[in-house]
């Protein structure tokens, strides 16, 4: 499926009828500035800087990696907290531990 999110139904939709979901214009100006803004101060890590992760991607440039702080942390799970998202995560038999990490990521 792909749509505007504000033409959006989380409540309706389901990752088990379509497995793909592209939500168009889903950031708002607002919310994509304060990412921008907070990645100016993250500390980055290159992959040549990650010996075990460079080997397991061999052939996959240097991107660059930073986690994200607690405050866009918040914003990046609010605006992800969709019905049709944890149902499809919590479908799945016999999971007994979930982690979930999130990063910025810069490819150049």
């Amino acid at each position: 499926m792909k749509v505007p999110f504000h033409q959006f139904n989380p409540k309706k939709f389901s990752f088990r009828k379509d497995p793909v979901l592209v939500l168009d214009n889903f950031w708002t100006e607002r919310e994509m500035e304060i990412f921008r803004e907070a990645m100016t101060h993250s500390t980055w890590t290159g992959l040549r800087d990650m010996p075990a992760v460079s080997k397991a991607f061999p052939d996959s440039g240097n991107w660059l990696k930073a986690e994200i702080g607690p405050r866009e942390r918040q914003l990046f799970l609010d605006k992800m907290s969709l019905p049709c998202i944890m149902e499809y995560v919590v479908s799945f038999p016999n999971i007994r531990q979930r982690h979930v990490n999130f990063n910025f990521y810069s490819y150049g």
